[in-house]
């Protein structure tokens, strides 16, 4: 964004840009226009408009099998995650999606949780999302709102292509008791390499807030109440980032333990439980 300033006896030519300057001095001796004092003037920004596409406010009693599938299994996430993913411990109550982390034996896992995607069901390219959410707070645990390239594994009868080529966007993640909420992506080079790049910023995950992205032909940029805190620019597939082109799908869930929080669990926190109020698309209009 430009800022235009005009001072004393200056006359402002800006193009496409209709400038009022009050109060001006007309001084006919020497044909000059004179301002009384300096003056700023910033162009606006053009709006960028969004419409609604898709949204589950999570009403009524039951997950909507027309948005989601729950994730069944151990370490599903690959992270030596500790919990054992199960269909029950997803739930929608009181407006909200619930997923509730326990100390649950089943299998080799002391712990189950809840873990959800839209693959398949709502894949898309570009837009607004948002979640409004209230996170769990504990040693251990790693609740996250996300998206994986929808490549990854093998669908329509094309092979998947993997992780990290296929692209991951974190749009929300934060660990055992931190005060702040991470902002990442990941993909990789053309050789398989893992890149990533992302943010952080303080803030009281154990309240609800909004956390967002928009997500641009250009850029991918990360939101927490509609403030700004980090940005990645993919314009033209810029720094191997062709896979943030192509449709991804969203995810929720809960994880215990794992590389990041640490295999440290806090029991006496369990059972625990991420809460999201609503999660919303939006397309621009052009």
């Amino acid at each position: 964004m430009t800022t235009y300033i005009l001072k004393k006896g200056m006359i402002p030519f800006v193009i496409g840009l209709v400038v009022t300057v009050l109060p001006v001095f007309m001084a006919c001796k020497k044909n000059t226009i004179t301002t009384a004092e300096e003056v700023v003037v910033t162009p606006p920004v053009p709006e960028v408009k969004y419409v609604l596409d898709w949204a589950d406010e999570f009403e009524g009693t039951t997950l909507n099998a027309a948005n989601w599938t729950p994730e069944i299994g151990y370490n599903i996430g690959g992270n030596a995650e500790q919990e054992n993913y199960q269909a029950a411990n997803i739930a929608v109550a009181d407006g909200h999606l619930q997923i509730t982390a326990k100390k649950q034996q089943i299998g080799v896992s002391g712990y189950t949780s809840g873990r959800i995607n839209s693959l398949n069901k709502k894949d898309f390219t570009y837009g607004k999302i948002e979640a409004r959410m209230k996170l769990p707070r504990g040693q251990g645990l790693w609740p996250a709102f996300w998206m994986l390239g929808s490549n990854m594994r093998a669908r329509g009868g094309e092979p998947g292509v993997g992780w990290p080529a296929c692209g991951e966007i974190d749009i929300l993640e934060t660990i055992n008791t931190e005060i702040w909420a991470s902002a990442a992506a990941h993909w990789a080079k053309p050789d398989g390499t893992h890149i990533s790049s992302g943010n952080k910023i303080n803030t009281t995950p154990g309240e609800y807030h909004v956390y967002s992205v928009i997500w641009t032909k250009e850029t991918i940029k990360w939101y927490i109440d509609d403030k700004f805190y980090n940005g990645l620019w993919i314009k033209d597939g810029k720094g191997s980032t062709s896979e943030f082109h192509l449709p991804f799908n969203i995810i929720f869930n809960l994880a215990v333990g794992g590389t990041w929080p640490g295999q440290v669990i806090d029991d006496t926190k369990l059972p625990a439980v991420m809460l999201v109020d609503y999660v919303r698309l939006y397309k621009e209009i052009k």
